[in-house]
């Protein structure tokens, strides 16, 4: 009888083990405390090598913000009009939702949460992006299950075509923000940065 009563806690003690808490479960295991993202800057003439990083940081109400630290001095106004370079960031069953002030005419202090980055994103699908509680731009998915190669490995990627400041990002599930193409409409010049290393 004792026998069978401990195989029975020890069955109990492994299947606690495999059950995953709220925030393990959730998709984008790579969105948290102290996380950054590592990326060089190529363009037609040059190359910045950790010209760019992505830190999470912990606000004093305990919610993620996400910052886009430009190293070495560089920031380039086109992407930085997109992406902006700092929000608070929140991770849902459908993806990664961003915070934006209902209205930029101050003081503002509420906010609204919109679809960042789908966890599922499905072919043509636009996502509106929020600015001061009016839409401000779109993603649209232009490409799913593809494989680039960056100087970090290679990765499975769905595409995020950013149609007003002609940016591509290339985005991971399982590893974050891989690559952001960024074309010049008027001289054919371009401009990305490419994932160099994830610290945690």
């Amino acid at each position: 009888m004792k026998n069978r009563i401990l195989v029975l806690l020890l069955s109990l003690l492994f299947v606690s083990c495999d059950i995953l808490s709220p925030e393990e479960s959730l998709p984008f295991p790579w969105v948290k405390r102290d996380t950054e993202l590592i990326y060089n800057y190529y363009s037609n003439t040059d190359t910045i090598f950790s010209a760019l990083s992505i830190k999470f940081l912990l606000n004093p109400d305990n919610n993620l913000r996400m910052v886009y630290d430009y190293n070495n001095g560089y920031n380039n106004g086109l992407l930085n009009s997109s992406i902006g370079n700092s929000f608070l960031i929140f991770k849902e069953n459908d993806g990664l939702y961003a915070s934006t002030p209902v209205s930029c005419i101050p003081p503002s202090f509420k906010s609204t949460k919109f679809l960042r980055v789908p966890s599922k994103p499905k072919l043509n699908k636009l996502y509106p992006q929020y600015v001061c509680g009016d839409i401000g731009f779109s993603l649209e998915v232009i490409g799913i299950d593809t494989v680039i190669t960056v100087p970090s490995g290679s990765y499975n990627v769905f595409l995020l075509n950013d149609m007003s400041h002609s940016i591509i990002e290339y985005w991971s599930e399982k590893h974050g923000l891989i690559r952001m193409l960024c074309f010049n409409k008027n001289d054919s010049t371009y401009f990305a940065y490419e994932l160099i290393s994830i610290k945690y």
